[in-house]
């Protein structure tokens, strides 16, 4: 048995279930949770490993469901049946497997119904919903902000008022053309969609049937590409729209979908109707539009920002690079701020746009210092990295031998510190085919200063760095290269008497 909010005599109603742990129910067709009520709040529940069982059933009016976890159960992870007035909110649902293992599911006279937010992977399909074989009801499902790794699917019966924007769906999504009052707007979309409102959508996918020859058009403002000789459509390359097709729902710096999508907001729900506050943002909460139109698909892009840091004596040296250099305004500046447990913040202020680096100097060696970088426009920040480096007088030296297969690797500092090294070493090596041991290899004794790698490829050039960790962050680090071979050249020794 897991947790159940239902009443045979009358309505439960106003109850809370929230912070709760359920996981390895044996339960035949069971449920993890379930709940049927009035002004019903599941929230930040975690439901594992329950592999006969829906994970969160929902039933009755005002119904909230967010911020669960639901992961391995063999039937829906989230299933709402017959709700009116109901939310499913910024959930996490993977690894639903097994019968009828929707991540997802809206079904059977639900009525003004927002899907938002949530994140949906690794499901045999990640959102199904259904109609209700009544012409005159009218559905008002709302899917907004969600990122969907696998299919979603409707199954039609009377659907009608379904209205879908900035959603990224990595296998596509397919609903019958008797589907009614459709909506589809500012997705990525891996094939399908479609609906009586259809614009500004990217296609990464297309389906058999998405072709002018079958009176298909991707509708206004659609990004699709065209094959001239074939006179056909082509879906646009997947790697060019997303970092990572196959499950990462953020947008390359140079994706066709920045600033290529509408402003929806008059398709999205009055101020009041729903519990949700993101409307004005997207899956991550960055405010929309960052640029100047809406982006399409869950995510709005926005430049990232890393900071790197080197000890030097005294001295830390600073660089950083913005993964998209050509959307920061020109008027941006450059703040720093670097500060030791032991002492008051530093401030460095008014490094123009261009600067990619700088260096502090008359620090204290051998203290941690934290450095904080922030972009800054009209006087507020909007881009910040933080690092934490502790200057040194000394450096690490690293050297390496080749072997029959293995690399000899020894090091110290120079000079030797002051202060007695009291750290671990970790050691981490990639060959120039791509091969990268991972984890990197950790030694917790502070004395060691050789190692020796083994079960590589001779003839195959290895890049190794060696660095010395002070409470588990990088100090001091240093790179070499070294080809393991089996060829030796051996130099007769002659020992001459007197």
């Amino acid at each position: 048995m897991g947790i159940r909010a239902i009443s045979n005599e009358g309505s439960t109603s106003h109850v809370t279930i929230r912070d709760n742990r359920i996981s390895l129910l044996r339960a035949n067709d069971g449920y993890a949770l379930q709940v049927n009520g009035d002004d019903i709040l599941v929230d930040h529940n975690t439901v594992v490993d329950c592999q006969r069982a829906v994970g969160i059933m929902a039933g009755g009016n005002r119904v909230i469901v967010r911020n669960n976890f639901v992961s391995r159960t063999s039937r829906q992870g989230i299933w709402f049946m017959g709700i009116e007035n109901g939310e499913i909110l910024n959930n996490r649902v993977t690894d639903i497997r097994g019968t009828h293992s929707n991540g997802i599911s809206v079904y059977l006279y639900h009525k003004n119904i927002l899907m938002a937010g949530n994140r949906v992977w690794n499901t045999n399909i990640a959102m199904t919903y259904h109609g209700d074989q009544d012409p005159d009801f009218v559905n008002n499902l709302i899917v907004y902000n969600n990122f969907f790794a696998n299919d979603v699917h409707s199954w039609g019966k009377g659907m009608c008022g379904v209205t879908i924007l900035n959603n990224t769906f990595l296998e596509g999504i397919f609903f019958p053309s008797e589907d009614q009052e459709v909506v589809f707007i500012n997705n990525v979309v891996n094939g399908g969609g479609g609906g009586d409102v259809r614009s500004h959508n990217v296609y990464i996918g297309l389906t058999w049937s998405q072709q002018p020859r079958y009176g298909w058009e991707p509708g206004p403002g659609g990004i699709v590409g065209w094959d001239p000789e074939e006179e056909k459509y082509v879906p646009i390359v997947p790697e060019t729209v997303l970092v990572d097709p196959t499950g990462d729902y953020r947008l390359q710096p140079d994706s066709p979908a920045i600033d290529a999508g509408t402003d929806v907001t008059a398709y999205l729900p009055a101020p009041g109707e729903f519990s949700y506050a993101g409307f004005g943002a997207d899956i991550d909460r960055t405010s929309r539009p960052y640029g100047v139109n809406w982006d399409m698909g869950a995510s709005e892009f926005t430049p990232a920002l890393d900071l790197f840091a080197r000890p030097g004596d005294r001295t830390i040296y600073l660089d950083w690079t913005v993964n998209a250099t050509d959307m920061l305004p020109v008027s941006i500046t450059w703040h720093i701020d670097y500060y030791t447990r032991m002492s008051s913040i530093h401030t460095v202020t008014g490094i123009v746009s261009p600067t990619r680096a700088y260096t502090l100097t008359g620090l204290t060696n051998d203290a941690w210092y934290t450095v904080t970088l922030n972009g800054m426009l009209d006087a507020a920040p909007f881009l910040t990295d933080t690092v934490r480096v502790m200057p040194a007088g000394a450096a690490l030296q690293l050297d390496a031998a080749p072997g029959d297969g293995e690399a000899y690797l020894t090091w110290g500092f120079d000079p030797v510190p002051a202060t007695p090294f009291t750290g671990t070493w970790r050691i981490g090596y990639e060959s120039d085919t791509g091969t990268l041991l991972m984890p990197p290899i950790e030694i917790s004794t502070a004395t060691v200063r050789a190692w020796t790698l083994t079960g590589l490829a001779n003839g195959v050039r290895y890049t190794v760095t060696l660095e010395a960790m002070l409470d588990a962050s990088p100090w001091l680090s240093d790179t070499v290269r070294v080809m393991p071979t089996d060829r030796f050249v051996y130099l007769p020794l002659v020992l001459r008497g007197r």
